[in-house]
């Protein structure tokens, strides 16, 4: 049975040692000399085999270490047999006063030195925020967050509640992370931004504070290699990134953090107004669609009855405005799908951010709103002007009907079934050159058509070109180009309409439906196939007419070309079929846009194509009245309302000289001039109607 007395007679033994051991280290023993003075003293006389069984050490070192003892004083032998030592006088006198003097140094030092307490800056961090209306909720100490390495560096984790939003407060350890310190005594803090981002979703906080204190004491002894990531504290793109207050002093850190919270509700304050400003905008545009596609709706639904009701003059008005009246709502609805495209991408990602400014865990910067305000601000240039015309048309087609007194204007899309056109002697010069090229098989097969939206390149194409070379004997096919990617498709459908090819051609037709048509060669292939059977019918030629090409381009490389990575798909297409075309009586006129024209020639790779294309012209005042005299006579109206040359050329200078912008401010000036029965249109006649929305690319 074990003797419990000596067991606690050896467990003080041990701990006297150990302390002494301690000591005498500190007086500069070796820790083998030290173990066995310290078991000398609390043991008194002891043989060499005692020091070795109770020290743990070997005998040749505990013999060696006695000589060295007894050499220096510290040991004597007492002249017995078997040998005995014990320690001397003038070593229990020399340690006694190295001690005490040891003591009281350590005593007085330890009193001078003043160590903050974690709930003493806690206490001042909460003094400052409770004064500024913020209220403590439930604090989440770091013992209640342990298990996450995320944290190692955090002694205290809390978070407070205002009555508009709540913000974390961290308490960091300063020995524990790695800055670099900026202007303003701003920290950047390594790898904390992960771990505040973390604590911001998990408590739903809108920010959070960073505190470090200079002479908080290290608590913890985790080592860590900090110069195995050199990820800084960042932001990301919408979120703002914690603020990081830094303070040695009492004073500096109230008034940086009084600063840091009015500034934080001052931003809170713009947010809303500017959230606010975007919710009212997402709302016109929503309702700008709306409108939009009600009145495209009741256009289709007016054209497709039947006209019950209608006497023979009607139907046959009816019949003549048709093409017109679909292309100008097709016109608008294919703008529609393009902006709607762009403004869901944008509503996804807006609607997402204001859920959660809304449910106050997300202050974003004012700058990320104000560009997405922006964007809205520019959509609704595109829309309104949409929906304007949209929403003009359908009134127009019942006043067709019920009054003999038409507005020559309505129209803003070719319909002149006389194909009267303005300065028309120079383009149709134009066209009979290209007329010949094809005709006799020429190099130069393609020619472009360049100029401004709304500037009278359909017009052109389909009563200038078009009308010429089917007079020489030229077959030709239509293709306006949808939104789409895939001009390849688009060439294919309008060759497989039997519609668009006489009667004797038309089961030739049939058969191309059959035909694997997926590449550009295959599309190429049949062109060629097609103009060799229309030749050996008497043709001159066959020639693929291509509008509105801009919309078989995404309409990012169209803004900014710098902002696509690779060629469009429709370019790298036409580009293969005009350098794999072979028949000689081939050819291609391509409408498009002139913001596009260079990114057009720069894809094609063919040389000086500058001279294949003939570039629109703005009106001037000879040109727009000229453009009156023609919608007059197409109309019969004798005495229609007649227009100065003052206000003609402020028409002009509001429209920037665009065709279909001067169309639309003749068609309300037109109006005007009916409901106030005025005979003559003066400049502040265009003031009092007001500006109209006008689409711009």
């Amino acid at each position: 049975m074990l003797n419990s007395k000596k067991l606690e007679d050896d467990y003080m033994s041990s701990k006297e040692m150990n302390l002494f051991v301690r000591a005498l280290q500190a007086a500069g023993q070796s820790e083998t000399d030290a173990k066995i003075l310290s078991f000398l003293i609390t043991n008194d006389v002891s043989s060499a085999n005692d020091i070795i069984e109770a020290c743990g050490l070997s005998k040749a070192t505990v013999y060696t270490s006695l000589q060295k003892l007894q050499d220096y004083g510290f040991v004597i032998d007492t002249g017995t047999r078997p040998a005995k030592y014990q320690v001397t006088k003038e070593l229990i006198d020399n340690l006694r006063t190295e001690m005490q003097g040891l003591s009281k140094f350590i005593i007085k030092r330890v009193e001078e030195i003043k160590v903050p307490e974690t709930r003493e800056i806690l206490e001042s961090i909460r003094n400052v925020f409770e004064i500024n209306g913020f209220i403590f909720e439930r604090p989440k100490r770091m013992e209640a967050l342990r298990g996450r390495r995320y944290l190692s560096s955090i002694l205290f984790y809390d978070y407070i509640a205002h009555r508009e939003f709540s913000i974390g407060i961290v308490l960091l350890d300063k020995n524990k992370i790695e800055k670099l310190k900026l202007e303003d005594d701003l920290l950047i803090i390594s790898r904390m931004f992960d771990s505040m981002r973390r604590l911001n979703e998990e408590y739903q906080l809108i920010t959070t504070f960073l505190f470090l204190h200079a002479d908080l004491p290290q608590i913890s002894r985790i080592k860590r290699n900090l110069d195995r990531s050199k990820k800084y504290l960042s932001t990301e793109k919408l979120s703002e990134k914690p603020l990081c207050i830094f303070f040695s002093n009492e004073e500096n850190f109230k008034n940086r953090t009084v600063k840091s919270i009015n500034d934080l509700h001052d931003r809170k304050l713009i947010v809303d107004e500017i959230v606010k400003e975007i919710k009212s905008k997402l709302e016109q545009i929503d309702e700008y669609t709306l409108v939009s596609k009600m009145y495209d709706r009741l256009v289709s639904n007016f054209i497709t009855d039947e006209y019950p009701g209608m006497h023979d003059a009607e139907k046959r008005l009816v019949d003549r405005i048709i093409e017109p009246i679909q292309s100008m709502v097709g016109r608008e609805t294919r703008n529609l799908a393009i902006f709607s495209r762009r403004y869901m991408e944008l509503a996804v990602k807006i609607y997402g951010y204001i859920d959660s400014i809304e449910r106050k865990v997300l202050l974003p910067r004012t700058s990320y709103l104000e560009n997405d305000l922006k964007q809205l601000n520019f959509l609704i240039s595109k829309f309104r002007p949409i929906e304007y015309e949209l929403r003009r048309i359908y009134p127009e087609l019942h006043r067709l009907l019920a009054s003999d007194n038409l507005n020559p204007f309505i129209f803003t899309e070719p319909y002149d079934l006389e194909k009267n056109v303005v300065n028309q002697e120079k383009m149709k010069e134009t066209a009979e050159d290209f007329s010949n090229t094809i005709k006799k098989g020429l190099p130069n097969f393609v020619r472009f058509i360049v100029g401004e939206a709304g500037i009278g390149k359909t017009k052109i194409l389909k009563h200038v070109f078009r009308s010429r070379l089917e007079e020489r004997g030229i077959r030709t096919i239509y293709v306006d180009c949808p939104v789409s990617f895939d001009l390849t498709n688009c060439i294919r459908d309008e060759l497989t309409r039997e519609e668009n090819f006489p009667p004797d051609m038309r089961s030739i037709v049939r058969s191309y439906r059959r035909q694997k048509l997926e590449t550009p060669r295959d599309v190429l292939h049949l062109l060629e196939e097609i103009t060799e059977v229309t030749m050996k019918m008497k043709s001159n030629g066959f020639v693929v007419i291509i509008d509105e090409l801009e919309n078989t381009l995404p309409y990012i490389s169209r803004v900014d070309r710098s902002l696509s990575s690779q060629r469009p798909l429709a370019l790298r297409q036409l580009s293969e079929i005009l350098e794999n075309r072979t028949h000689k009586n081939l050819g291609f006129l391509i409408g498009c846009r002139k913001g596009i024209f260079s990114q057009v020639e720069e894809n094609l790779g063919i040389t000086n194509l500058e001279k294949f294309a003939y570039n629109l012209e703005n009106l001037d005042f000879k040109d727009v009245k000229e453009l009156i005299e023609i919608r007059y006579k197409v109309w019969s109206i004798e005495n229609g309302t007649k227009f100065n040359k003052a206000s003609i050329n402020e028409i002009i200078k509001k429209t920037n000289a665009n065709t279909r912008d001067i169309i639309k401010y003749l068609r309300e000036l037109y109006s005007y001039s009916q409901q106030e029965k005025k005979l003559n249109i003066t400049k502040s006649d265009i003031e009092k109607i007001g500006e109209i929305p006008l689409f711009r690319y």
